[in-house]
Protein backbone atom coordinates (compact mmCIF):
# COMPACT_ATOMS: atom_id res chain seq x y z
CA UNK A 1 0.00 0.00 0.00
CA UNK A 2 1.50 3.36 -0.99
CA UNK A 3 -0.44 5.42 1.52
CA UNK A 4 -3.62 5.01 3.54
CA UNK A 5 -5.38 8.33 3.95
CA UNK A 6 -8.73 9.48 5.32
CA UNK A 7 -10.33 12.36 3.39
CA UNK A 8 -13.53 14.38 3.52
CA UNK A 9 -15.30 17.67 2.89
CA UNK A 10 -18.25 19.61 4.30
CA UNK A 11 -20.29 22.46 2.82
CA UNK A 12 -20.88 24.78 5.77
CA UNK A 13 -22.82 27.47 3.86
CA UNK A 14 -23.69 27.01 0.21
CA UNK A 15 -21.79 29.30 -2.17
CA UNK A 16 -19.81 30.74 0.74
CA UNK A 17 -17.96 28.30 3.02
CA UNK A 18 -16.57 24.77 2.93
CA UNK A 19 -13.93 22.70 4.73
CA UNK A 20 -11.76 19.86 3.34
CA UNK A 21 -9.56 17.55 5.41
CA UNK A 22 -6.95 14.90 4.69
CA UNK A 23 -4.89 12.80 7.10
CA UNK A 24 -1.92 11.34 5.20
CA UNK A 25 -0.67 7.99 6.57
CA UNK A 26 2.62 6.30 5.68
CA UNK A 27 4.48 3.21 6.86
CA UNK A 28 7.04 5.43 8.53
CA UNK A 29 6.78 8.26 11.03
CA UNK A 30 8.32 11.21 9.16
CA UNK A 31 7.88 12.90 5.79
CA UNK A 32 8.90 16.34 4.51
CA UNK A 33 6.34 17.76 2.11
CA UNK A 34 7.24 19.33 -1.18
CA UNK A 35 4.87 22.23 -1.83
CA UNK A 36 4.19 24.37 -4.90
CA UNK A 37 2.87 27.92 -4.91
CA UNK A 38 2.04 28.84 -8.49
CA UNK A 39 0.19 31.93 -9.67
CA UNK A 40 -3.22 30.25 -9.75
CA UNK A 41 -2.96 27.28 -7.35
CA UNK A 42 -1.37 26.01 -4.16
CA UNK A 43 -0.56 22.31 -3.75
CA UNK A 44 1.30 19.63 -1.83
CA UNK A 45 3.05 17.25 -4.21
CA UNK A 46 2.30 13.54 -4.16
CA UNK A 47 4.89 10.94 -3.23
CA UNK A 48 4.90 8.20 -5.85
CA UNK A 49 7.76 6.06 -4.50
CA UNK A 50 9.11 6.16 -1.00
CA UNK A 51 11.20 4.08 1.34
CA UNK A 52 9.54 2.92 4.55
CA UNK A 53 12.83 3.34 6.43
CA UNK A 54 13.35 6.84 5.03
CA UNK A 55 16.92 6.06 3.98
CA UNK A 56 16.48 6.66 0.22
CA UNK A 57 15.19 9.80 -1.51
CA UNK A 58 11.44 10.07 -2.06
CA UNK A 59 10.16 10.64 -5.58
CA UNK A 60 7.45 13.26 -6.04
CA UNK A 61 4.84 13.63 -8.79
CA UNK A 62 1.35 15.02 -9.09
CA UNK A 63 -0.55 16.54 -6.18
CA UNK A 64 -1.67 15.00 -2.91
CA UNK A 65 -3.94 17.96 -2.09
CA UNK A 66 -4.43 21.36 -3.70
CA UNK A 67 -6.71 24.31 -4.36
CA UNK A 68 -6.94 26.73 -7.28
CA UNK A 69 -8.13 30.29 -7.81
CA UNK A 70 -11.63 29.07 -8.73
CA UNK A 71 -11.84 27.88 -5.08
CA UNK A 72 -11.91 24.28 -6.27
CA UNK A 73 -10.04 21.80 -4.03
CA UNK A 74 -9.01 18.22 -4.67
CA UNK A 75 -7.24 15.49 -2.67
CA UNK A 76 -6.89 11.72 -2.92
CA UNK A 77 -6.76 8.43 -1.03
CA UNK A 78 -5.42 5.03 -2.04
CA UNK A 79 -7.59 1.97 -2.78
CA UNK A 80 -5.49 -0.54 -4.72
CA UNK A 81 -1.85 -0.44 -5.79
CA UNK A 82 -1.21 -1.64 -9.34
CA UNK A 83 2.24 -2.23 -10.82
CA UNK A 84 2.96 -0.17 -13.95
CA UNK A 85 -0.15 1.99 -13.46
CA UNK A 86 0.11 5.76 -13.14
CA UNK A 87 -0.36 7.35 -9.69
CA UNK A 88 -3.69 8.98 -8.93
CA UNK A 89 -1.75 12.03 -7.67
CA UNK A 90 -1.39 12.96 -11.36
CA UNK A 91 -5.19 13.05 -11.58
CA UNK A 92 -5.37 15.46 -8.65
CA UNK A 93 -2.88 17.67 -10.46
CA UNK A 94 -5.03 17.45 -13.60
CA UNK A 95 -8.07 18.65 -11.64
CA UNK A 96 -6.35 21.46 -9.73
CA UNK A 97 -4.49 22.83 -12.76
CA UNK A 98 -7.33 22.62 -15.26
CA UNK A 99 -10.80 22.55 -13.70
CA UNK A 100 -13.07 25.40 -12.61
CA UNK A 101 -16.14 23.32 -11.72
CA UNK A 102 -16.97 19.84 -10.46
CA UNK A 103 -18.40 18.91 -13.87
CA UNK A 104 -15.21 19.95 -15.64
CA UNK A 105 -13.21 17.81 -13.20
CA UNK A 106 -15.36 14.77 -13.94
CA UNK A 107 -14.94 15.23 -17.70
CA UNK A 108 -11.16 15.62 -17.44
CA UNK A 109 -10.72 12.56 -15.23
CA UNK A 110 -13.02 10.43 -17.37
CA UNK A 111 -10.91 11.21 -20.44
CA UNK A 112 -7.63 10.68 -18.62
CA UNK A 113 -8.65 7.27 -17.22
CA UNK A 114 -9.72 6.19 -20.72
CA UNK A 115 -6.29 7.19 -22.02
CA UNK A 116 -4.03 5.20 -19.63
CA UNK A 117 -4.23 2.96 -16.54
CA UNK A 118 -4.21 4.43 -13.03
CA UNK A 119 -3.84 3.07 -9.53
CA UNK A 120 -7.27 2.68 -7.93
CA UNK A 121 -8.11 5.65 -5.76
CA UNK A 122 -10.64 8.17 -4.50
CA UNK A 123 -10.48 11.79 -5.71
CA UNK A 124 -12.39 14.09 -3.38
CA UNK A 125 -13.44 17.40 -4.97
CA UNK A 126 -14.93 20.42 -3.23
CA UNK A 127 -16.27 23.74 -4.49
CA UNK A 128 -18.39 26.36 -2.69
CA UNK A 129 -21.46 24.80 -4.33
CA UNK A 130 -20.89 21.05 -3.97
CA UNK A 131 -18.59 18.27 -2.84
CA UNK A 132 -18.13 14.71 -3.98
CA UNK A 133 -15.86 11.86 -4.99
CA UNK A 134 -14.62 10.48 -8.29
CA UNK A 135 -13.83 6.79 -7.77
CA UNK A 136 -11.08 5.60 -10.10
CA UNK A 137 -10.58 2.07 -11.41
CA UNK A 138 -10.26 1.25 -15.12
CA UNK A 139 -13.26 3.58 -15.42
CA UNK A 140 -14.82 6.08 -13.03
CA UNK A 141 -17.95 6.43 -10.93
CA UNK A 142 -19.07 9.65 -9.30
CA UNK A 143 -20.83 10.66 -6.10
CA UNK A 144 -21.97 14.30 -5.69
CA UNK A 145 -23.51 16.09 -2.72
CA UNK A 146 -24.43 19.57 -1.50
CA UNK A 147 -23.65 18.56 2.09
CA UNK A 148 -20.61 16.32 2.71
CA UNK A 149 -18.44 13.49 1.37
CA UNK A 150 -15.88 11.18 2.98
CA UNK A 151 -13.62 8.30 1.96
CA UNK A 152 -10.98 6.09 3.51
CA UNK A 153 -9.34 3.33 1.43
CA UNK A 154 -12.18 1.61 -0.39
CA UNK A 155 -14.84 2.54 -2.91
CA UNK A 156 -18.47 3.10 -1.97
CA UNK A 157 -20.10 3.48 -5.40
CA UNK A 158 -18.13 0.64 -7.00
CA UNK A 159 -18.26 -1.27 -3.70
CA UNK A 160 -15.43 -2.94 -1.83
CA UNK A 161 -13.20 -5.44 -3.62
CA UNK A 162 -11.07 -8.34 -2.36
CA UNK A 163 -8.25 -6.65 -4.34
CA UNK A 164 -8.30 -3.54 -2.11
CA UNK A 165 -5.04 -2.94 -0.25
CA UNK A 166 -6.69 -2.25 3.12
CA UNK A 167 -9.10 -4.94 4.25
CA UNK A 168 -8.86 -4.20 7.98
CA UNK A 169 -8.97 -0.52 9.00
CA UNK A 170 -10.70 1.37 6.19
CA UNK A 171 -14.29 0.67 7.32
CA UNK A 172 -13.76 1.99 10.85
CA UNK A 173 -12.06 5.17 9.67
CA UNK A 174 -14.77 5.80 7.08
CA UNK A 175 -17.60 5.36 9.60
CA UNK A 176 -15.93 7.59 12.18
CA UNK A 177 -15.19 10.29 9.61
CA UNK A 178 -18.73 10.17 8.18
CA UNK A 179 -20.33 10.54 11.60
CA UNK A 180 -18.09 13.46 12.57
CA UNK A 181 -18.08 15.37 9.27
CA UNK A 182 -21.88 15.28 9.12
CA UNK A 183 -21.96 17.11 12.47
CA UNK A 184 -19.07 19.48 11.68
CA UNK A 185 -19.81 23.18 11.31
CA UNK A 186 -16.40 24.71 11.98
CA UNK A 187 -12.66 24.24 11.55
CA UNK A 188 -12.48 23.31 15.23
CA UNK A 189 -14.93 20.44 14.60
CA UNK A 190 -12.75 19.16 11.75
CA UNK A 191 -9.58 19.50 13.82
CA UNK A 192 -11.21 17.22 16.39
CA UNK A 193 -12.12 14.78 13.61
CA UNK A 194 -8.51 14.64 12.39
CA UNK A 195 -7.34 13.91 15.95
CA UNK A 196 -9.88 11.14 16.51
CA UNK A 197 -8.74 7.90 18.18
CA UNK A 198 -12.00 5.97 17.80
CA UNK A 199 -12.33 3.14 18.71
CA UNK A 200 -8.89 3.47 20.34
CA UNK A 201 -5.53 5.09 19.73
CA UNK A 202 -3.79 2.86 17.22
CA UNK A 203 -3.63 1.62 13.66
CA UNK A 204 -7.39 1.75 12.97
CA UNK A 205 -8.15 5.31 14.08
CA UNK A 206 -8.27 8.41 11.85
CA UNK A 207 -5.23 9.79 13.69
CA UNK A 208 -3.14 6.67 13.13
CA UNK A 209 -0.40 5.35 15.37
CA UNK A 210 1.46 2.39 13.86
CA UNK A 211 2.98 0.10 13.25
CA UNK A 212 2.59 -0.25 10.40
CA UNK A 213 0.89 3.04 9.44
CA UNK A 214 1.16 6.44 11.12
CA UNK A 215 -0.23 9.87 10.24
CA UNK A 216 2.65 11.94 8.84
CA UNK A 217 0.62 15.04 7.89
CA UNK A 218 -2.84 16.42 8.54
CA UNK A 219 -4.30 19.07 6.19
CA UNK A 220 -7.40 21.25 6.37
CA UNK A 221 -8.51 23.67 3.65
CA UNK A 222 -11.02 26.30 4.82
CA UNK A 223 -12.73 28.46 2.22
CA UNK A 224 -14.93 31.31 3.48
CA UNK A 225 -16.05 34.55 1.84
CA UNK A 226 -13.61 33.92 -1.00
CA UNK A 227 -10.64 33.65 1.39
CA UNK A 228 -8.54 30.50 1.88
CA UNK A 229 -6.79 29.26 5.01
CA UNK A 230 -4.61 26.14 4.82
CA UNK A 231 -4.09 24.40 8.17
CA UNK A 232 -1.25 21.87 8.29
CA UNK A 233 0.28 19.71 11.01
CA UNK A 234 3.40 17.63 10.44
CA UNK A 235 3.10 14.32 12.30
CA UNK A 236 0.19 13.06 14.38
CA UNK A 237 -2.34 15.87 14.84
CA UNK A 238 -3.14 14.71 18.38
CA UNK A 239 0.44 15.55 19.36
CA UNK A 240 1.43 18.38 17.02
CA UNK A 241 0.37 21.96 16.36
CA UNK A 242 -1.39 23.14 13.21
CA UNK A 243 0.07 26.06 11.28
CA UNK A 244 -2.59 28.34 9.79
CA UNK A 245 -1.43 29.68 6.42
CA UNK A 246 -3.51 32.21 4.42
CA UNK A 247 -3.25 31.36 0.71
CA UNK A 248 -3.13 34.15 -1.86
CA UNK A 249 -2.98 33.66 -5.62
CA UNK A 250 -0.91 35.84 -7.94
CA UNK A 251 0.99 36.71 -4.75
CA UNK A 252 3.40 39.53 -4.14
CA UNK A 253 6.96 38.55 -3.20
CA UNK A 254 6.35 39.12 0.50
CA UNK A 255 3.25 36.88 0.37
CA UNK A 256 5.26 34.07 -1.24
CA UNK A 257 7.89 34.36 1.48
CA UNK A 258 5.26 34.37 4.24
CA UNK A 259 3.45 31.30 2.88
CA UNK A 260 6.56 29.22 2.27
CA UNK A 261 8.29 30.05 5.55
CA UNK A 262 5.11 29.33 7.54
CA UNK A 263 4.98 25.74 6.28
CA UNK A 264 6.30 23.14 8.77
CA UNK A 265 8.40 21.47 6.07
CA UNK A 266 11.15 23.44 4.36
CA UNK A 267 11.00 21.32 1.21
CA UNK A 268 9.28 23.63 -1.26
CA UNK A 269 9.48 25.40 -4.59
CA UNK A 270 7.50 28.43 -5.73
CA UNK A 271 6.16 29.32 -9.14
CA UNK A 272 7.11 25.99 -10.70
CA UNK A 273 5.16 23.58 -12.87
CA UNK A 274 5.69 20.02 -11.57
CA UNK A 275 6.88 17.38 -13.99
CA UNK A 276 5.39 13.90 -14.48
Amino acid sequence: MNEACTIGARIVRSDDEYIVFKNKDFARRHLDDKIVLASSYFSVEGVTTWDADGTRPDRFAGFSIGINDALLSCCCSNVRSIDEAFPYDLLVRCVVEGSRTFSQAVSRIKEEVRRRPYVWGNLLIATPQEVGVIEVRDRIKVERSQEFAVRANHHLVFGQSPLDDDQDTTENRLNDAREKIERSRSVEDVLALCRSHMPEKGHSSICRHGPPYSTVYSYIIHVKDGEIDFHVCQGNPCEGKYSKIPIKFYPAEQDVYSILTSYPSRYYRAGATPED
